[in-house]
């Protein structure tokens, strides 16, 4: 059975964000074994110790996806999450507290890859609690608006990604 994983290190980068065009600072920190992924704006005020700041990556803390991944709680946002969230994914990363001074997560180059760098940075290290696993056990999809999406069950992670933009540069992509 595979184990939850988090960081051995803090590490942090500072960036801008792509839609704000503010500069942020992100930190990384290791984190408890069944935290998740946590994102904290360290530029608001701590209310009574509450984590009011706190909004944890989860669907329900799902707020748009319209040009970027927009997680909220209450009044407090994070916008553009999914590149850092695809670096924790790619390398198995279960637990971690994501800092931020800033609504906006910075964008770096556009991909993955220098939150990767950071992860690899700060290192991995295996914490004793078993990781749950979702297995999914029919095919399940959903279409709005022109763009779809579609799981399988399979033993093995397969992705197939199209995309179409009436776009001189991006135009048809396939993967």
């Amino acid at each position: 059975m595979h184990k939850q994983t988090t960081l051995k290190e803090i590490t942090s980068c500072v960036g801008v964000g792509l839609h704000s065009g503010r500069r942020v600072e992100l930190t990384l920190k290791s984190a408890l074994a069944d935290s998740g992924i946590v994102f904290r704006r360290v530029d608001l005020p701590d209310v009574d110790g509450m984590p009011d700041r706190d909004i944890p990556a989860t669907v329900e803390r799902l707020s748009h996806i319209n040009h970027a991944t927009c997680l909220a709680r209450d009044n407090v946002r994070i916008e553009t999450v999914e590149h850092l969230l695809a670096a924790f994914r790619a390398l198995g990363v279960d637990n971690v507290l994501v800092e931020l001074d800033g609504a906006e997560v910075p964008i770096m180059d556009g991909s993955a890859a220098a939150f990767i760098y950071l992860i690899h940075e700060a290192g991995i290290r295996k914490l004793s609690t078993p990781r749950s696993v979702i297995k999914l056990k029919s095919p399940s999809s959903v279409t709005e608006g022109g763009r779809s999406v579609a799981a399988y069950p399979s033993d093995k992670l397969k992705v197939s990604y199209t995309i179409n933009f009436a776009h001189p540069l991006l135009r048809h992509q396939e993967y």
